[in-house]
């Protein structure tokens, strides 16, 4: 019906954002935004069809193009709340959290009473870090909604953010401490000249002293890719030394928070414990030729990192790659030997049958007897009716003892 009528009247901004509208409801976002679109070319000061151009640029998770449409909507009509809650999710996906916190200060200005632009505001302002204003909106929150769960968890995890951002800060005056007294500090000057509160003290002391772990597995290519320049950096500074503190990373790399220094100082520990496998698709020959250049007390994960300017990881692959040359790297299959073949004996004690105790003993040079394996029948093998002859010597023995022993029953024995 709606493309019937704009057959008849193509130039109607109302009949295109209707189009827009049903196209939504079935899902085509993208047919959708079209339709928007040449409703916003028709009528530049309709504030509503930029408003769903922007609500149909979200959808086809185009954020940028969404704030563009969504600030031409709010500068035509300033008191549009929707407009600019969307806005602020729009900023929130293109992690651009000031100008998503600013958005929803419009909404809850507009709307005192939206209990989830208060929600929203809490968390962008948390992850700006301003937690103190975060845990007041949340607060506002939970008094205009006081069941609602999401509200609930927002706020706890606001709280633990607060507590941490807290251990964080009296962890940057210990390390500034040590650093003026080149040692590790103790907890008792912890508490008397860092003025850390007994209350944090071993939350704080446990920060300071303890890397945090790093799920490596987890991890993005970038951020992948930063944690091994980082960690790099942190051994190359420190040539010689195993082990590093929170002091050694901070003075290391410029500008990096404590948090993400005590990472950089958990990752190469993670990357020692990986259990990698040599994989020849890792395309590491140029850099195992030169690792071989290297003594062999330098082939660990730390020497080959700060000798061939590669992060942990990428010396983690060749320090596994490396144990090709020592045997121990790649399993080597061997074929199964063919019908007929003699297979050699298995290391270790076997069996001793009868026959073979009974047998005279061989020169220790001799080649081990040929297992028996109910597959392989031996080349040449003994005829089955003819007895095993005893040998001379214990004949002889055996001969001696009855002879000098007649009167005696040994049967019972």
């Amino acid at each position: 019906m709606i493309d019937q009528a704009l057959l008849g009247d193509p130039k109607s901004p109302e009949l295109h954002i209707q189009r827009g509208l049903a196209l939504r409801a079935l899902d085509r976002h993208g047919d959708g935004v079209l339709a928007f679109e040449r409703a916003t070319q028709l009528a530049p000061n309709r504030a509503d069809a930029w408003r769903e151009l922007g609500l149909a640029r979200v959808r086809t998770n185009n954020f940028q193009g969404a704030v563009t449409a969504l600030n031409r909507c709010v500068a035509l009509d300033p008191r549009d709340a929707g407009a600019w809650s969307l806005r602020g999710f729009a900023y929130e996906r293109s992690n651009d959290w000031e100008s998503a916190a600013s958005s929803y200060d419009k909404v809850v200005e507009i709307n005192t009473r939206d209990a989830a632009a208060w929600n929203a505001r809490g968390l962008a302002l948390m992850h700006l870090r301003r937690f103190d204003e975060a845990l007041k909106s949340f607060d506002v929150a939970l008094s205009l909604d006081p069941n609602s769960d999401m509200v609930i968890e927002a706020k706890k995890l606001c709280e633990e953010h607060a507590a941490m951002a807290r251990v964080e800060a009296f962890a940057r005056s210990v390390v500034q401490y040590e650093r003026a007294l080149r040692r590790p500090a103790s907890k008792e000057e912890i508490f008397k000249e860092c003025k850390v509160p007994l209350e944090v003290l071993d939350a704080v002391v446990s920060f300071v002293n303890t890397p945090l772990p790093v799920q490596i597995e987890a991890l993005l290519p970038e951020r992948l890719q930063w944690f091994e320049k980082s960690a790099l950096v942190l051994l190359q500074t420190g040539s010689g030394r195993k082990e590093f503190r929170l002091v050694d990373a901070v003075d290391a790399i410029p500008e990096i928070e404590v948090a993400d220094a005590r990472e950089v100082l958990g990752y190469p520990t993670e990357v020692k414990s990986l259990r990698l496998e040599p994989d020849p698709s890792w395309k590491m020959d140029a850099l195992i030729r030169r690792a071989l250049d290297l003594p062999k007390s330098e082939r660990n994960l730390v020497d080959l990192s700060r000798e061939l300017n590669i992060g942990p990881y990428e010396a983690k692959k060749l320090e596994v790659s490396l144990k090709i040359f020592e045997g121990g790297a790649y399993r080597v299959r061997t074929k199964p030997p063919a019908e007929h073949e003699e297979r050699p004996r298995a290391h270790g004690p076997s069996p001793i049958t009868a026959a073979q105790a009974a047998a005279p003993r061989e020169s220790k040079h001799a080649p081990p007897m040929p297992k028996a394996a109910a597959t392989v029948e031996p080349r040449e093998a003994a005829p089955q009716s003819a007895p095993l002859k005893e040998p001379e010597a214990v004949r002889d023995r055996q001969k001696k003892r009855e002879d000098g022993e007649d009167g005696r029953d040994f049967t019972r024995l």
